[in-house]
């Protein structure tokens, strides 16, 4: 067996620029050949699609012209066996000559008109589709190789024998007239019309399934290769990981490859890991003796090998080809290198980045083509524009439902869903929108991303939802970032109409995580809920609207997030009520500690005092029962209470501040400052509120700190429009004594 497989590896070695032409390894093993086998090729719509759209492109003129003529002379037959009388050999002069100026006249036009079409400001290649389409080319050279066929025909009359139908010229004829017809028709459409726009929105289609499909394609490499792997040993599941940072790889550079990963030879190639595997054991064992450790092989962790290599890959120096713990390696695997680097075939090419490529520089189109309609400010173009911009979309969803195994699997993450910068480009049309104060195509935007947010809804996709609620909280953050630039009531409209169209989604996923678990007891990291990703965009938007002291619009979005009621689902929505109470209790708490330092905010905090704060905090049990639960959540308590750098403030080169409040001392005081002045409205104040509750004595004494601080500094706001001021300290004494009690009776 060894000896099979040395032989295998010396020819797999000696043969492989023979191999690296043929792009597989021609024999069994082959991890293509063994995916080919199990895929009935004609079968598959997509091939036959991809077969028939070959015949469009420049390389294969040749083999189109050739198939024109096949089907001429089909139609020669056809009308020699016909009743109609056939043509005679008296006119081909006259037909010849005819046929040549025919030729002559037409593409002497039809090269003026292309020369017009390349100087236009069309995406290149959505113009050499479109040319392609028009086949001006294959018809070109049937009509040449027509125009000699009927010239020897016409100077050589002894040609003309019985087995050359005098119909065949005729035909010849008829096909160039036909053909440069239909030339001409594409040519004139192209230059008189915008078809070929909807020809880059086509083809971005086309792209974006073939990328799908060429990613299922790479999951069913894995799913061999995994079959054939030893225990233990696993494919990385992300078709598009991150390598940055990462350690203990065996690299391209390490097995001196280079070039597009086409194949592997499986059983090489595992020969290969399970050497490395043994090496492993082995010296693991050895050291466990070494150390006096006893442990039984079944009791150990599995093996600390991961196979990172995929079909299409594009090998950089660094790029990772095999996962090897540093505690496993062991430097004996160093000489099985040779044999995992004879294993891999490569070829020259780009591989799997080339159709990335491809659908980026036609989102690149659509994206200035956008920005070029709104600085027009050409309505008509505008709504085509969002219809076939969504028309994109729309089609992204449906690809990715029907590979829905794909996310499943965890093959792709949210940042590698097929989208390639589709919702970017909504953002910086809303952006080119707001430069020119177009209100009408800023509304329609916002109206799209509330019907395509809807439809991640409908559909369950879960990192498409992810993707365009985030649009929310840019396009809040683009607003706000032109506030000076922009008429006051233009902002304050465009603001309302996006919480509005926000709170819709809001809903919309909420609904979906009603529909979808029966408990939630939390948003936890594993959990896919649509909640939380409403909930942080709100999240965002609490800092913005706080940051560009927009309180009217801190406002909006505190209503939009506030706790429903009869859901039909009791135990998740309990669970998303005290998320919302959670979040709204953090932002009014940072808003009251930013504001106590920084004076420019202290008249915003005023207003959010009066429209959030006092109508919502007039109940003392409930202001305990969401301070102590926000306190009590340790690692997570804060979850709520941080305003990040965010990617918006990087990406417009803002660099806004990062802040989070102090979880314990910080939101006390706030619980303490709200207790205070709102927290009880009882006409019976000797009756305790907290009575039923309990407090720690640690707990009391931060308390008992914060009320201490609160009465020494006095609110920076006007509390004489609240309460009494002198009434004020008693207010505080009173609520001080609540806690005592409470504590008392622990």
């Amino acid at each position: 067996m060894k000896k099979l497989q040395w032989i295998v590896l010396k020819l797999t070695g000696f043969l492989k620029p023979i191999y690296r032409r043929l792009g597989i390894f021609p024999y069994r093993g082959s991890i293509s050949l063994q995916k080919h086998a199990k895929t009935k090729t004609w079968a598959n719509t997509g091939q036959i699609k991809q077969l028939g759209s070959a015949l469009y492109e420049q390389r294969h003129t040749s083999i189109t012209a050739l198939l024109l003529l096949i089907g001429t002379l089909l139609l020669t037959i056809a009308a020699d066996i016909s009743p109609f009388k056939a043509a005679s050999w008296f006119s081909i002069n006259t037909v010849w000559q005819t046929h040549a100026t025919i030729i002559g006249l037409s593409f002497v036009v039809l090269i003026f008109l292309l020369e017009i079409v390349s100087q236009s400001r069309l995406v290149e290649g959505a113009l050499e589709q479109f040319l392609r389409k028009s086949m001006v080319l294959p018809i070109l050279v049937y009509s040449l190789l027509g125009s000699l066929i009927i010239g020897v025909l016409a100077i050589y009359p002894d040609l003309r024998t019985g087995w050359i139908s005098p119909n065949l010229p005729a035909m010849l004829f008829a096909g160039t007239v036909f053909g440069v017809i239909f030339a001409y028709w594409k040519v004139i459409t192209l230059v008189l019309t915008d078809k070929i726009d909807q020809e880059a929105y086509i083809i971005l289609k086309e792209n974006i399934s073939q990328k799908i499909q060429q990613d299922t394609t790479i999951y069913e490499y894995d799913q061999i290769l995994e079959t054939y792997l030893p225990d233990g040993v696993k494919t990385e599941k992300t078709l598009y990981p991150y390598y940055g940072g990462r350690t203990d790889s065996l690299t391209a550079h390490d097995l001196e490859l280079n070039g597009v990963i086409a194949d592997i030879h499986l059983p090489t190639f595992v020969y290969g890991i399970s050497e490395i595997v043994r090496i492993g054991e082995k010296h693991r064992k050895n050291d466990a003796k070494t150390d006096g450790d006893e442990t039984s092989p079944d009791d150990e962790e599995d093996t600390p090998v991961e196979v990172r290599v995929k079909i299409g890959d594009n090998l950089q120096e660094l790029s990772s080809i095999l996962y090897i713990d540093s505690d496993f390696f062991h430097e004996d695997m160093e000489s099985v290198y040779p044999i995992i680097a004879a294993s891999i075939l490569t070829r020259p090419g780009t591989g799997r980045d080339d159709s990335i490529q491809k659908i980026h520089k036609y989102t690149d189109f659509i994206d200035q083509e956008g920005k070029r309609i709104v600085r027009n400010a050409e309505s008509r173009a505008f709504l085509h524009f969002l219809n076939q911009y969504e028309d994109v979309v729309q089609h992204s969803f449906q690809e990715l439902d029907e590979a829905r195994f794909l996310i499943e699997e965890h093959r792709y993450t949210n940042a590698d869903l097929p989208f390639y910068n589709l919702d970017q480009i909504l953002f910086r049309v809303f952006e080119e929108s707001l430069d020119e104060m177009n209100r009408e195509f800023t509304n329609h935007i916002l109206e799209l991303l509330e019907a395509l947010v809807h439809t991640t809804t409908q559909m369950e996709l879960y990192g498409a939802y992810q993707r365009y609620m985030n649009q929310y909280s840019r396009f809040y953050f683009a607003v706000a970032l032109r506030d000076d630039n922009l008429p006051e009531n233009f902002s304050v409209g465009i603001i309302d109409h996006l919480i509005e169209k926000f709170e819709f989604s809001a809903l919309n996923g909420m609904h979906r995580d009603y529909n979808t678990f029966d408990n939630l007891d939390g948003f936890e990291y594993y959990i896919t809920s649509y909640s939380e990703v409403a909930l942080e965009q709100a999240h965002r938007m609490f800092k913005y609207a706080f940051e560009n002291q927009d309180a009217r619009g801190f406002t909006k979005i505190w209503d939009t997030v506030t706790p429903q009621r009869d859901t039909g689902n009791d135990a998740v929505q309990e669970t998303i009520r005290k998320e919302k109470q959670d979040l709204r209790f953090n932002a009014a708490a940072m808003t009251y500690d930013v504001s106590k330092d920084h004076e420019k905010y202290q008249e915003t905090f005023d207003t959010i005092y009066n429209r959030c704060i006092l109508k919502t905090y007039h109940d003392l049990p409930e202001l305990f029962d969401i301070y102590f639960r926000i306190k009590e959540k340790e690692g997570n308590r804060t979850r709520w209470g941080q305003w990040q750098r965010q990617e918006h403030d990087i990406i417009q080169e803002m660099h806004g501040k990062p802040y989070s409040i102090e979880p314990v001392y910080s939101l006390g005081e706030f619980y303490c400052f709200t207790g205070i002045l709102t927290g009880y409205l009882y006409d019976d104040r000797d009756v305790n509120p907290l009575n039923g509750k309990s407090l720690s004595e640690e707990d009391f004494r931060r308390i008992r700190m914060s009320v201490h601080d609160v009465k020494r500094k006095k609110p920076f706001i006007d509390v004489r429009q609240y309460i009494d001021e002198d009434d004020y300290d008693n207010l505080a004494d009173r609520f001080l004594k609540y806690h005592k009690e409470i504590v008392d009776e622990t």
